[in-house]
C-alpha cells in the first residue's frame, strides 16, 4: 500500500509538472527562429517583397530584371526576381521610403546565382563612409542570405535596395523574400 501511495504522489508530481510547463509554453508564446537566435525579438520589418505580382516591382528604377514563375525560394510563394547583367550597372534599384528616426538596418533575402551570381546592396543617400552593406548572392541553390553587419540611416533619409549581377558581363541571378529590419 505504501509503495502504491509513493507511486501515485510521483505520478502526480509528474502530471503537475508537464501541465506546469505546457502552460508557461502557451502564455510565453511560440518564437521565431530569429527571436530563438537573437535572445528577444527586436526587429521591426520596414521593407518585405516576395515579387508575387506585377504591382511588387511599382517603384523599382533602371529595370534590368522581370518577375519569373517557374522558380522561387523556399516559402516565398510562387515567383521570384530575376536580374540580368551585361549593362550599365545597378541593374533594378528600388527606393525604400525615410523612416521618422535614426535607426540601424539590416537586409535579409533568398538569393540563386545562375551566371555569376551577383550582388544585393543596401545603401543610404547619407553621407558618411560606410554608406552601404551588400549581400552576395553565390549558390547555384537557393540560399538564404542575412548581413551580418547593420547599415544606419539618419531620419528622414532615403534607403535604396540595388541589384547587380554579372556586371557589364553577362551574368544573372535569381532574387526573393528581400527584407529590411530595423533593429533596436
Amino acid at each position: 500500500m505504501f509503495l502504491k501511495y509513493i507511486f501515485l504522489k510521483q505520478y502526480n508530481i509528474r502530471i503537475l509538472e508537464l501541465i506546469i510547463l505546457l502552460l508557461f509554453t502557451f502564455l510565453s508564446g511560440c518564437k521565431t527562429s530569429d527571436e530563438i537566435l537573437n535572445g528577444l525579438y527586436t526587429h521591426d520589418v520596414i521593407y518585405y517583397n516576395s515579387f508575387e505580382t506585377k504591382e511588387d516591382t511599382v517603384g523599382i528604377k533602371y529595370f534590368a530584371g522581370r518577375i519569373t514563375g517557374d522558380d522561387a525560394s523556399p516559402g516565398g510563394g510562387k515567383r521570384s526576381l530575376y536580374v540580368s547583367g551585361g549593362c550599365i550597372i545597378p541593374h533594378v534599384v528600388l527606393p525604400i521610403p525615410a523612416q521618422t528616426e535614426n535607426g540601424y538596418y539590416q537586409l535579409k533575402c533568398w538569393g540563386k546565382a545562375l551566371v555569376r551570381g551577383g550582388i544585393v546592396e543596401l545603401s543610404t543617400d547619407s553621407s558618411s563612409k560606410n554608406n552601404y552593406i551588400s549581400i552576395f548572392i553565390e549558390d547555384k541553390h537557393w540560399d538564404h542570405y542575412q548581413n551580418t553587419d547593420s547599415l544606419y540611416c539618419p531620419a528622414n533619409t532615403t534607403m535604396w535596395i540595388s541589384l547587380i549581377s554579372g556586371g557589364d558581363n553577362p551574368g544573372g541571378m535569381l532574387v526573393d523574400q528581400i527584407e529590411i529590419v530595423k533593429i533596436n
